[in-house]
């Protein structure tokens, strides 16, 4: 097998499932095995109905003792079953499962695992899952990946169709030399693959996503430089020099700027007066500064004529920066607008007509900043 041979020479996956695959953005061998999970559960030893804790997923080995009843509301179909202990009795159901109503029988004995709950004076669980013992025996204390579905797929489906590629891994190669390896302490790419599907124990999946985190680290900051390197020499046809003006504008902040934000400060604006377009990455932990140092910027820009923008990930932190932003710019004569997707349509008119003028000299926003609409008067800074 190899790693761009379509999944269907995976065992047990024809047309229609390989359909449902793509949906996931998976169409090749390759593809499923750089399809990580997105958590893990363990199955750990069940415990008696008594000792159940609300709120938690557990597991419990009880005795069916009543028939499956089937029951039709809203359009759903549930099956509620009870099962009981030498402890007590809990409640199990299940939703759109018809087909239990004739696979429990009075006397089996199964291991139930679910999130419980405390319903109507007795432990329940909803949409359980239901094992052997023996079977269980072979999912006890192994970390069980979870993955992403889709109609038509399982989480249970995909890790079939991993386990039906494990000899793929074998064909994945390492960017990676060995030195670099041994210098950074992280795992092989084949060793990490492995692990993030078939995770042996914890500290091995911890060593697989280090690996992982690695690999999304070096393809970031790989790209960075592709587009610092692709904008080396892309003309800045807007030239922004006015250190006094920002001078005076940080000397007059209820707060001195630390060394490390001053330094980012010079930087940006060594770069914004240079003949070449400004790429930077401004790093730092949550409450460093981040935030004035690209006001330092904005102010720099809007004192120069020019318009810049700031874009937020979320409506409650672009109206933060708004308010914050507006604040610090209001002594200077500086408008600034805020446009978000929650707004009217009315209120985006207004904003874009605004914009387009002039009219306001920082725009604030969410991804409602790179809309078709949105025309920018003379913008020459954005913040992201």
């Amino acid at each position: 097998m190899e790693l761009n041979d379509s999944i269907k020479t995976i065992k047990g996956i024809g047309d229609k499932t390989a359909s449902a695959f793509a949906r996931l953005g998976i169409e090749t061998v390759n593809d499923l095995l750089l399809n990580y999970p997105r958590t893990y559960v363990t199955y750990e030893d069940p415990v008696d109905i008594s000792d159940l804790q609300a709120g938690s997923r557990q597991s419990v080995r009880a005795v069916v003792n009543s028939r499956a009843e089937v029951r039709k509301v809203h359009g759903l179909t549930i099956v509620i079953l009870y099962a009981k202990d030498f402890s007590g009795t809990i409640k199990l159901t299940w939703f759109n499962c018809p087909f239990l109503r004739n696979f429990f029988h009075i006397g089996q004995e199964f291991v139930f695992v679910g999130n419980v709950a405390y319903k109507g004076g007795m432990m329940t669980m909803t949409q359980p899952e239901y094992y052997t013992d023996d079977k269980y025996g072979e999912l006890t204390h192994v970390w069980q990946p979870v993955y992403t579905v889709t109609p038509g797929i399982t989480s249970k489906t995909i890790q079939k169709a991993v386990r039906g590629a494990e000899e793929a891994i074998d064909r994945l190669e390492d960017y990676l030399h060995d030195n670099v390896l041994d210098e950074y302490h992280i795992m092989g790419i084949q060793k990490a693959i492995h692990s993030i599907h078939f995770p042996q124990d914890e500290q091995k999946l911890k060593w697989a996503v280090k690996r992982m985190a690695f690999d999304e680290f070096y393809s970031f900051i790989s790209n960075l430089h592709r587009i610092k390197d692709d904008n080396v020499y892309a003309e800045n046809t807007c030239i922004i020099n006015c250190d006094e003006e920002v001078r005076t504008f940080i000397e007059n902040l209820r707060f001195r700027l630390t060394g490390a934000q001053m330094n980012a400060v010079r930087d940006m604006l060594d770069d914004m007066r240079s003949e070449h377009v400004m790429n930077r990455l401004v790093q730092g932990d949550v409450g460093s500064g981040k935030t004035i140092v690209a006001a330092a910027g904005l102010y720099a820009v809007a004192a120069s004529g020019y318009q810049g923008v700031i874009m937020a990930p979320t409506e409650v932190l672009a109206v933060q920066h708004y308010k914050e932003l507006s604040s610090l710019f209001e002594p200077y004569g500086i408008s600034v607008g805020l446009l978000t997707g929650s707004m009217t349509a009315k209120e985006k008119r207004e904003m874009y007509s605004r914009i387009k003028n002039m009219d306001v000299q920082v725009v604030v926003g969410t991804h409602a900043l790179i809309q078709d609409k949105v025309e920018y008067g003379r913008l020459a800074l954005v913040v992201t």
